[in-house]
C-alpha cells in the first residue's frame, strides 16, 4: 500500500501530483459552480506538522448548520466524481476536505 501523504512516493506511483489535479479542478469548477465559495488552500502537512495532504475550502455566507452540511457534502461529492472518472479515487481517499468560513463573512 502506498503511503500518500509521502508526496515524492504519490508522484513515483501516477508520474506527477494527482493533488495538484484535484485543487485545479476545485478552483476551476467546484469554486465557480457555489456562489458562496471563495478559495482553495492546499497544505502538505496538518496542525501537528505530520505528512496530510489537506485542502480547506472557503466560503464567505453566514450558513446555518444544515446548509453548511449541505454544502460540504456536495462539495465533496463533486471532488469525489473528479478523483473517480479520473483514476484518482485512491489520492481523494487519503486526502482530508474542510469546507470552513473565511474571515469576510456575508449577510
Amino acid at each position: 500500500m502506498i503511503n500518500y501523504t509521502d508526496l515524492n512516493q504519490v508522484i513515483e506511483n501516477y508520474g506527477h501530483d494527482p493533488f495538484e489535479r484535484i485543487e485545479e479542478f476545485i478552483l476551476r469548477e467546484v469554486i465557480p459552480k457555489y456562489d458562496c465559495l471563495t478559495t482553495v488552500h492546499r497544505s502538505n502537512q496538518d496542525e501537528c506538522g505530520f505528512p496530510a495532504i489537506e485542502f480547506y475550502i472557503r466560503y464567505n455566507y453566514k450558513l446555518s448548520f444544515d446548509e453548511w452540511v449541505i454544502l460540504r457534502d456536495n462539495v465533496a461529492n463533486d471532488i469525489r466524481i473528479f478523483c473517480k472518472d479520473n483514476g484518482l479515487v485512491d489520492a481523494f481517499d487519503e486526502c482530508c476536505l474542510f469546507v470552513t468560513i473565511s474571515g469576510d463573512v456575508v449577510g
